[in-house]
């Protein structure tokens, strides 16, 4: 990783502020205006809860695909 000088980056700090500082100008700012959005379902429709726990989520990752998150995640996630 080379830094915007050209400068050989070794160090892992110094790689995450890097790439830190990369996708930090890459994104834009929230200006704070929703943009219109058409309703998709009936008016007597609605959201009002959501519910999500830990036995919820474990579920969830066990379902999914073997992969490298999984093992990763389920380290955090069960406890030893």
């Amino acid at each position: 990783m080379r830094s915007p000088t050209g400068a050989l980056i070794a160090d892992d700090c110094d790689k995450a502020t890097l790439l830190n500082d990369y996708f930090g100008s890459v994104f834009t700012n929230d200006d704070g205006v929703v943009p219109p959005l058409e309703r998709r379902v009936p008016r007597d429709i609605f959201l009002d809860t959501v519910n999500i726990s830990e036995d919820i989520v474990l579920k969830h990752i066990k379902k999914c695909k073997p992969g490298i998150q999984q093992p990763y995640l389920m380290g955090f996630l069960i406890p030893s």
